[in-house]
């Protein structure tokens, strides 16, 4: 979609106004996940500590690997593996779906959902529509 698709819905507005309400749209994209945030939330909600004292679960091992290891900086937290590791960190109790959504949900990043767009541009577009 482009940003000229937006006009018909704002053709009440100056191109001025259309120009700033096309620039206030947004949108949601997926982002690898900084490791530290990953760990600011299971500390903050009292999951950590129970996932590196556990030895009786292989899931906790392999989280520990994902939360030590210097490769994994970000994480994709859409990844199959890192999936994985969420579906048996809840299985074996250490995790709820709860805290799997939560971060998810820290993967999520609102950017623009077009290029920053002028006046003159908005004039310019409605001109060629209405020619």
């Amino acid at each position: 979609m482009n940003w000229t698709d937006e006009l018909p819905a704002l053709a009440a507005l100056t191109d001025q106004q259309a120009a700033d309400a096309i620039n206030a749209m947004t949108t949601i994209v997926r982002a690898r996940v900084p490791r530290v945030d990953i760990m600011d939330y299971l500390i903050s909600n009292n999951k950590l500590v129970p996932i590196v004292l556990d030895t009786a679960h292989a899931s906790a091992a392999t989280f520990r690997f994902f939360a030590n290891s210097p490769d994994y900086g970000t994480i994709d937290v859409d990844a199959p593996a890192f999936q994985s590791v969420a579906t048996v960190l809840i299985a074996d109790g250490l995790a709820t779906a709860a805290d799997a959504a939560a971060i998810s949900a820290l993967a999520n990043r609102t950017v623009p959902k077009y290029p920053p767009v002028g006046p003159g541009m908005v004039a310019t577009a409605r001109q060629g529509v209405s020619q």
